[in-house]
């Protein structure tokens, strides 16, 4: 039974992978170019851990079993933990499991991307992020686009890998309510979007009264020096009036940020 599970002084949780596994996708595409660059990704949706080998699906059950938890309770057995008494020190006899699975990442219920958590940290948001009692709820991914998983890993589940550097999940009533296509952010635009929507509530300002019904959501690049940034149109319908606002969205590195706030959008002339 693993009983201390603590590798906070390891490098990685997959330092061992395989080059393909943790191979970077690069976005230079011009003659000399030097792949020293990343593709971000900033996804929504859902994660779905499974065990690529029947010994694992067995430990699995067996671990849910012992507890009495239901046979698909990932969250339950990964996160169970006691505390010795003569020690007084905690274990987690189970995340040894959460190690070994392979995390599945859905967007509009269309597996997109196989995850692989870096360090002890990113492993245990990826189990928080399971928790029903949160439910609904989206999680937000942002990691880092690499290549294919390679043959005989995860199934032969031949989805692109994403290192993750942060998974974070978020109630749906505290989301844009915006209906999303397809996307599996990993556009500027796609991440501009995703990041509004899943930070609607907080970048909503305060007394702004929207109207209830979007007619539409739209994007364009906007221009600073040495900065990616998109602005997001938001257009409403009330009383037979439209109403459009928009916000900017900062882009150029992996974690996105309000380049300025929610407010009622001015065309700028061509």
């Amino acid at each position: 039974m693993n009983t201390t599970n603590d590798i906070s002084e390891q490098v990685g949780l997959h330092e061992g992978l395989d080059s393909e596994v943790i191979q970077r996708a690069c976005r230079c595409t011009t003659a000399g170019c030097t792949c020293d660059s990343t593709q971000p990704v900033y996804a929504l949706g859902e994660l779905r851990p499974f065990f690529p080998s029947l010994d694992l699906q067995k430990e699995f059950a067996a671990a849910a079993s012992s507890l009495n938890l239901k046979p698909d309770d990932y969250y339950g057995v990964f996160s169970y933990s006691y505390t010795d008494s003569s020690s007084g020190l905690s274990f987690r006899p189970y995340l040894y499991l959460a190690e070994k699975a392979c995390w599945a990442y859905s967007i509009n219920n269309v597996d997109t991307y196989l995850v692989v958590p870096r360090f002890q940290n990113e492993l245990d948001a990826l189990i928080d992020a399971l928790n029903p009692s949160n439910s609904p709820q989206q999680s937000s991914l942002i990691g880092e686009l690499g290549g294919l998983a390679p043959d005989g890993k995860c199934d032969d589940l031949r989805l692109p890998i994403v290192i993750c550097n942060h998974v974070e999940s978020n109630s749906t009533k505290d989301m844009a309510p915006i209906a999303l296509q397809l996307n599996d952010g990993a556009s500027n635009e796609h991440r501009a979007i995703n990041f509004l929507v899943f930070n609607y509530a907080a970048i909503l300002p305060k007394g702004l009264d929207l109207p209830k019904e979007l007619l539409s959501l739209t994007y364009q690049p906007y221009q600073q020096t040495g900065r990616s940034l998109v602005e997001l149109v938001l257009t409403y319908y009330e009383q037979g009036v439209e109403e459009s606002y928009s916000c900017g969205i900062d882009v150029t590195d992996q974690y996105p940020f309000v380049d300025f706030p929610l407010r009622r959008y001015v065309p700028t002339n061509p």
